[in-house]
């Protein structure tokens, strides 16, 4: 399935949790913004990756959003600008 993930992480707290669901979401995805990551995952490595992050994810603070999808059939992505997959994050 085809996956996408989203994070608002604040930067400034005492336990920066940042660098460990960033950390997280590369293990398992291709970053193509700051924050954003897609990739194809099987259901089995999406349900330990969303394992992961919920052991390290702080629900009053942290925002992890994350979409799956069974068939991109009907899909389309439009880049605008600069393709920052192929760019800064390599």
């Amino acid at each position: 399935m085809f996956v996408i993930l989203f994070y608002d992480i604040p930067k400034k707290k005492k336990k920066n949790n940042y660098l460990r669901i960033k950390k997280i979401a590369e293990q398992y995805l291709q970053r193509i913004q700051y924050s954003t990551f897609e990739g194809t995952l099987t259901e089995a490595t999406l349900f330990e990756m969303n394992t992961k992050l919920s052991e390290v994810v702080e629900e009053d603070i942290d925002s992890v959003i994350i979409y799956s999808f069974l068939s991109m059939y009907h899909s389309k992505k439009l880049i605008l600008g600069i393709d920052k997959k192929d760019s800064i994050f390599i």
